[in-house]
């Protein structure tokens, strides 16, 4: 069946142009943010440090304020296959 999943809190900041996960200052560029809805992206495409081949791909929060559902979904490309690991919850008012 289904793998077992530990709940997490995690705290996210609206600072246009970014929404800013705080706990590791992760950017994500806002893409849209009305009374409907938020849609962050962060994309990469690079030889990062110590790797011989390029990481390309996109981190992806997305947030209906209506309901507060949260998906963030991370997509890599030319990595053997893409990785995504949907993380799914609810939104919580500070």
């Amino acid at each position: 069946m289904g793998q077992d999943h530990e709940a997490s809190l995690t705290r996210f900041e609206v600072s246009p142009p970014d929404l800013v996960e705080t706990e590791f200052q992760k950017h994500y560029r806002i893409l849209e943010n009305n009374d409907y809805g938020l849609v962050a992206a962060s994309s990469i495409s690079q030889i990062e440090k110590g790797d011989k081949t390029p990481t390309v791909g996109v981190t992806t929060v997305v947030i209906n304020k209506g309901t507060g559902e949260f998906w963030l979904s991370i997509i890599l490309a030319g990595q053997g296959q893409s990785v995504n690991h949907p993380v799914h919850g609810k939104c919580l008012k500070s």
